[in-house]
């Protein structure tokens, strides 16, 4: 069989752990996967446990050392090292990283593919304009690339013609199955905020939006949110009336993923940017509608049939449209929601990879 070394970190299981179940029916599949033993962001155990399942072979780094630490230069080094013992056809890396850009020189007699989920950083992220750097050396001095959204496929290949690209999407992703459904919506609106706490996310927003209407008599309309991050804090207090909120700043483990989803009426992504999103993905696999900021990003995945989009500007009243919904409208969302996810399975979002993959071989 073929060899592949993939190479990622935890900030991206998520979103491509399910492609690579569908890969190693095909490749031998070399996973070098960095995190923080400490308090990995995903549980190292079930990871071992995948990679048994599928006959991945999984190679483990720690890693909890600031981004330009002599402990990041060795870890890259023994990446270098090992793909160099592994000599495979392909080498795929999902995410970058300044000294790999430069120590990957060492690996110029292998077809390298970087994998970018987000062409250009996210607002206000921190270290922007050093990622951005380094993203643009990795372009100017690599051939093969892989995007996730047609978004950003356009926006890669407008800036950069000339290099060799393929738009693969991203599968849906299943975390088990639930015998829980959401109750009926006449009932109260349950909406869920899943995954990372930052900026660009604008969870802030929505809070501030359920405020609002809660001060002009509006109370039928819950937030849950799941997840920690670093922006929690701005959020946290603009949350007043604590009724209308079930908080849990905290890592989700994988088993409570299934009933989150199916026990909530919308996954709320109220982004001010984005490109594509790991949760909207989850929700698709589990039937579930979105309300969310007119994005091009998420609009490309699902459509309006399968959800409720809104301006920014015109947030508070798409809310409150959504406070008077009937079960006869959201059952109508769900049942185009469960069509889509045909369309994202793992096996189709595979063959992307593997067309990719045979024509560079």
């Amino acid at each position: 069989m073929k060899k592949i070394v993939y190479v990622s970190n935890e900030w991206f299981v998520d979103t491509d752990i399910t492609v690579l179940a569908e890969l190693s029916h095909l490749y031998t599949i070399h996973w070098l996967y960095y995190t923080n033993f400490s308090s990995p962001r995903f549980n190292i155990d079930e990871l071992k446990q995948y990679a048994t399942r599928y006959g991945i072979i999984l190679h483990l780094y720690e890693c909890h050392s600031k981004q330009l630490s002599w402990n990041l230069f060795k870890l890259q080094w023994r990446f270098i090292q090992e793909i160099r013992k592994i000599n495979p056809d392909i080498v795929l890396r999902v995410s970058f990283h300044y000294y790999w850009a430069f120590l990957s020189i060492l690996l110029r007699k292998y077809k390298i593919i970087y994998a970018f989920h987000d062409v250009v950083s996210h607002s206000n992220t921190k270290e922007g304009l050093l990622d951005d750097l380094c993203r643009y050396y990795i372009v100017k001095t690599n051939k093969y690339f892989i995007l996730y959204s047609s978004t950003q496929y356009n926006y890669f290949n407008n800036k950069w013609p000339g290099k060799i690209v393929k738009n693969v999407g991203m599968s849906v992703k299943s975390c088990g199955s639930s015998e829980k459904h959401p109750s009926h919506i006449a009932e109260g609106v349950k909406l869920l905020f899943f995954g990372r706490i930052e900026y660009y996310k604008g969870l802030d927003l929505i809070i501030a939006a359920i405020e609002r209407l809660y001060e002009k008599g509006i109370s039928n309309i819950q937030l849950s949110v799941y997840g920690k991050g670093p922006f929690w804090n701005s959020c946290e207090s603009l949350v007043k009336t604590k009724n209308l909120y079930n908080l849990n700043i905290r890592f989700v483990n994988t088993s409570e993923i299934p009933d989150l989803f199916s026990t909530h009426h919308f996954l709320v992504l109220p982004y001010r940017d984005a490109t594509q999103s790991g949760p909207l993905m989850i929700a698709a696999n589990y039937g579930m509608p979105i309300f969310a900021a007119r994005l091009e990003g998420f609009l490309q995945i699902y459509p309006e049939t399968c959800g409720n989009y809104y301006e920014v500007r015109e947030l508070d009243d798409a809310l409150l449209k959504l406070s008077k919904m009937t079960d006869q409208e959201y059952d109508n969302l769900r049942k185009n929601v469960v069509k889509l996810s045909e369309l994202y399975s793992p096996s189709a979002i595979a063959q992307n990879y593997i067309q990719f993959f045979e024509n560079i071989i």
